[in-house]
């Protein structure tokens, strides 16, 4: 019971992520139709604490991507870290994407070097694998209430 409702919290995580990249491509979008000025977006991202630069520029490539992530089962194995999501949506191709979803590492633990590895190849070679080997993240906890 409580590692479903500590699962549940991760996933309103990934959600608040993924709505938050949404909304922020989404603002920029009405930039490059006129719908709003530049000052306006850059006004909205400072009250999201999105300095201007790279780290603006990565919530709005994992809004653009952000349909990549729609399957629940993928959504249920997302990190929740914004920097692990961008470099899962950096990803270039879905056909990409779908290969690293189908190793089956797909996990809360990735991070973005891991990320990186698989789809460079590197990740056989890589330390890091040993982490997220298949069967290893399954816990089981039993509590007894007194």
């Amino acid at each position: 019971m409580l590692l479903k409702r500590a699962q549940e919290f991760d996933l309103q995580t990934v959600d608040g992520i993924l709505g938050k990249a949404k909304v922020v491509f989404e603002a920029n979008r009405k930039v490059h139709h006129k719908e709003v000025t530049r000052e306006q977006f850059d006004s909205f991202c400072k009250a999201l604490d999105l300095p201007k630069g790279s780290q603006r520029r990565k919530w709005q490539k994992i809004g653009e991507m952000a349909r990549r992530f729609d399957d629940e089962d993928i959504k249920l194995r997302l990190p929740i870290s914004w920097t692990t999501l961008y470099a899962l949506a950096a990803i270039e191709t879905d056909k990409e994407f779908r290969k690293l979803v189908e190793t089956g590492k797909l996990s809360r633990l990735m991070t973005g070097k891991i990320v990186k590895d698989i789809v460079s190849g590197r990740w056989w070679h890589s330390k890091a694998r040993r982490h997220l080997e298949p069967g290893m993240l399954i816990f089981s906890f039993t509590f007894q209430h007194h």
